[in-house]
């Protein structure tokens, strides 16, 4: 492999990353990268055809630029919330159920209240919580690794695919204001809201006025798509 291939492979590799599209369409479009740079470097023209294109992420802008997608509806989007955070409903149930085993004041709240119980004193983030029950295990470690799921883990697969399974279920992708991928930080940012218990429903109050992106999604300039049918070149006949 000569230098030339070695630029172009990192090249495509990098512009391949920040694509938001199926495996498949990725693939095609870094194959239609490639051919372009190859012909470029046997023409001797490699540097000028690099620098034409900018750095990878703004190449692969313009290879996603006119290709709009459709912002996904609010019933599509809880629906596959509901499916990412199976854990976190699955604890907050539990914790309903041993409230009403126990005769105690652990609401069903969802998302959970989160807080710190010592023998003398209670840290929250919202005061009320502070006035439950000890939650016991299921509070204690079943509440934070479902959390982690929904904050750390989803967000992982966010930035790596543009889809959790519940997206990919409800046919939905999400994407960055420009349409590639999100980076590791602005998936998280779009998901700390959940540590504030019920008061994370308020990301949502922009759908009460017509819009189709939660706060955080703006703060994180993100956007959540229907995802594009396979392409007909990617397609086995």
């Amino acid at each position: 492999m000569n230098d030339d291939q070695r630029r172009i492979d990192r090249y495509a590799d990098a512009f391949e990353r920040r694509l938001a599209c199926s495996a498949a369409e990725r693939a095609r479009r870094r194959a239609e990268l490639v051919e372009h740079l190859t012909d470029a470097a046997e023409a001797g023209d490699l540097d000028d055809a690099l620098a034409r294109l900018g750095d990878p992420e703004h190449a692969a802008e313009a290879f996603t630029r006119g290709r709009p997608a459709a912002e996904a509806s609010f019933g599509r989007r809880i629906g596959a919330a509901l499916v990412d955070n199976l854990p976190l409903v699955a604890v907050a149930a539990g914790l309903l159920v041993q409230s009403a085993s126990r005769g105690g004041t652990i609401g069903g709240a969802f998302p959970p209240f989160v807080y710190v119980r010592g023998r003398d004193f209670c840290v929250s983030l919202l005061p009320t919580a502070c006035s439950q029950d000890d939650g016991g295990l299921l509070h204690a470690i079943g509440l934070p690794l479902a959390l982690a799921w929904s904050i750390v883990g989803l967000a992982l697969l966010e930035s790596r695919s543009g889809a959790t399974p519940g997206k990919r279920l409800a046919g939905l992708r999400v994407v960055t204001e420009a349409g590639l991928l999100l980076r590791p930080g602005q998936s998280l940012v779009r998901r700390v809201s959940f540590l504030l218990g019920p008061a994370a429903w308020l990301d949502w109050l922009p759908f009460l006025f017509g819009e189709r992106r939660r706060l955080l999604d703006h703060v994180a300039h993100a956007r959540v798509v229907t995802a594009a049918p396979p392409s007909r070149d990617s397609r086995t006949p």
